[in-house]
């Protein structure tokens, strides 16, 4: 195996690198600038030379073209959109500069890491890239299952002073929105937000799966991995996990493959085991009335209000935020290019999001991302790749939590 990921040089320890780098704490906590940021934007030049300056033609692999080129065109669409003044229509309370240039930062980081790993990590070797996802798989759950130990402790006792270096917010005074969160229940670990977390349980549950679905010989500290995971998404409360990342651990967990019977009811005790051990402190916890909220189905939730609370949308007649506001203005105001970097408020919806600023060109496109990562999954699940059963239903996991 090591001789195998040899053959990558360098680039064999830079996705393990930016994987433990995004855990680090945050250096410029104003700006939520963590490890990660500065480690992806020190590399950037680096690749670009390999692609452009190097001795050898290096090409990106088609995929990472492809999703480079898609990325690419919409931040520069957006960004066009910007500079022509569209965003100047909105009203000027609600956008700042800073809001737009972190709205800028978070599309052009995903074009640099495509670039970054694309480059470093360019090979058609079906055995390195196995071998290459077990360790980063296997680095991901374990940092997981230690945040689902934080996460659980803070049931418990006081974690902000080990949390705040990773919370952009927190002030210790319980005004920040990761102390709001962590009041009614809603236990992230490091994560500013449930949502967040919600969907780093979730691909590390469906990373753990494909790892188990490989691994020889299953240890018992890989079940317990497996158990800290599901109990650490489940303690968010985050509605990306509870019905996005675990119904599709369960569809992966039933694919015909190695998943044995007794595999099966190992997993099923330990997990029973933690539940039986949580139950025990369940006082302790405020978050299940969260959960048992979301499967209510009183009056309240009779006249369609359950779908909003569902999607976590922030629902008010005059406020601009909801679905019922934000569609329809951008609509009426520039449906076919957005608005641009203009910030109209919080959304948890990656699909407006993108409508929101790109237009119909933008959200089209994402969808077509999305649309690409099952396609390539499904082709090598096809194959008998199992890979490609992990691919598909990441993108089936981006889908849906993209609905917000």
């Amino acid at each position: 195996m090591a001789a195998d990921l040899k053959s990558l040089g360098f680039g064999r320890y830079v996705p393990p690198a930016l994987i433990i780098a995004a855990f680090g704490p945050l250096l410029i906590p104003s700006m939520s600038v963590g490890p990660d940021q500065i480690l992806l934007y020190m590399l950037f030049p680096i690749a670009i030379g390999v692609l452009f300056v190097g001795r050898k033609s290096i090409l990106l692999h088609p995929s990472a073209l492809t999703i480079l080129f898609i990325f690419s065109f919409i931040t520069t669409w957006i960004l066009v959109v910007t500079i022509g003044g569209v965003s100047s229509n909105v009203h000027p309370t609600d956008r700042t500069q800073v809001d737009e240039l972190g709205s800028f930062e978070s599309f052009l980081q995903i074009i640099v890491s495509v670039t970054v790993i694309g480059t470093f990590i360019n090979t058609n070797h079906v055995a390195i890239n196995k071998v290459l996802l077990d360790r980063v798989g296997k680095i991901l759950v374990v940092l997981m299952s230690g945040n689902a130990v934080i996460a659980l402790a803070a049931m418990f006792m006081d974690t902000l002073p080990i949390t705040q270096y990773f919370i952009s917010e927190a002030t210790g005074k319980g005004d920040s929105q990761y102390e709001t969160f962590s009041t009614i229940g809603r236990m992230t670990g490091i994560f500013d937000f449930p949502a967040t977390a919600g969907i780093a349980y979730s691909l590390a549950l469906l990373i753990w799966t494909y790892r188990i679905r490989r691994i020889r010989k299953i240890s018992l500290i890989e079940y317990m991995f497996g158990a800290m995971i599901i109990i650490g998404g489940t303690i968010t409360v985050s509605k990306t996990f509870l019905f996005g990342g675990l119904p599709l651990f369960l569809i992966y967990w039933l694919i015909p493959g190695r998943m044995s019977p007794r595999i099966t009811f190992k997993l099923l005790i330990i997990i029973l085991s933690g539940v039986v051990a949580v139950a025990l402190f369940i006082e302790y916890w405020i978050g299940l009335k969260g959960i048992l909220d979301i499967f209510t189905s009183d009056e309240k939730y009779a006249s369609g209000e359950l779908f909003l609370h569902f999607i976590q949308i922030r629902y008010g007649v005059n406020n601009q935020m909801e679905i019922a506001g934000i569609f329809p203005y951008v609509w009426e105001m520039a449906p076919f290019q957005g608005l641009g970097f203009a910030y109209l408020g919080l959304t948890d919806s990656a699909y407006l999001k993108f409508f929101m600023q790109g237009g119909l060109v933008a959200a089209l496109l994402y969808v077509g991302f999305i649309a690409l990562i099952i396609f390539l999954g499904a082709i090598e699940w096809y194959h008998g790749n199992e890979i490609g059963r992990l691919l598909t239903l990441i993108g089936i996991f981006v889908f849906i939590a993209g609905i917000g």
